[in-house]
């Protein structure tokens, strides 16, 4: 089951910091909360992959965690919520 139709409409990047869709996507479920493994159900990738775009967000970020990622996602408008 793909989900990503149901978060389009919240992913946005006008500055353009996290350029990748896959990688705002997973930011997104992050914000609300879901897990590593929830995310990756609910895109059809592997947790593995998820791992990997959440890591490239936060370098793109300048974040040193998954929740300072989620925060300046939120505060650029890469991620609404």
């Amino acid at each position: 089951m793909h989900w990503t139709s149901g978060v389009e409409h919240l992913i946005l990047s006008p500055k353009g910091l996290c350029p990748y869709r896959a990688e705002r996507e997973c930011l997104t479920w992050v914000a609300m909360g879901k897990t590593d493994r929830e995310v990756a159900a609910l895109l059809d990738i592997s947790e593995r992959t998820v791992v990997f775009h959440i890591k490239n967000a936060k370098a793109k970020l300048g974040a040193s965690t998954r929740l300072q990622a989620v925060l300046t996602a939120i505060r650029n408008v890469e991620v609404i919520l």
